[in-house]
């Protein structure tokens, strides 16, 4: 495995009560600690609240995406989210991102993405991005 991305829905979207634990939930449950949960849980009511103040209307969203340390800078992340991204210009929906890496920004801006925000959680700052359907790609 080259590396994994988590894409969620648009609010309203048809899911499944199984949908949590095909994600992995009981993994995670058994394999980390309950400290690490309540963080975990904590930072993503704070993100969730920001995204509602940030971003309006319906939009898919990239949670996570990560490509082995020894596999990286060969492509495997660009094509994990231009397949997205056709599949999102083809429903005509934006895109939304947040990532913790100034330099990251510009590697997003890339497939189209524009910083629209930013915010700290716990002195990290939070750099937001959204991208509009079919947006231009440098």
């Amino acid at each position: 495995m080259e590396g994994v991305s988590i894409w969620l829905p648009p609010k309203g979207s048809k899911s499944s009560s199984m949908d949590p634990i095909r994600a992995g939930l009981l993994n995670l449950l058994v394999h980390v600690k309950l400290g690490t949960i309540s963080r975990f849980i904590e930072v993503g009511k704070i993100k969730g609240k920001m995204r509602a103040e940030i971003i309006k209307g319906q939009y898919h969203s990239c949670d996570m995406i990560g490509v082995d340390p020894l596999l990286q800078r060969q492509g495997f992340g660009c094509k994990m989210i231009e397949a997205k991204l056709l599949d999102f210009d083809r429903e005509e929906m934006p895109c939304y991102l947040e990532t913790s890496k100034h330099e990251n920004i510009a590697y997003y801006e890339r497939f189209g993405f524009s910083q629209i925000n930013e915010y700290k959680i716990h002195d990290v700052g939070v750099f937001c991005l959204n991208r509009d359907p079919n947006a231009t790609r440098v």
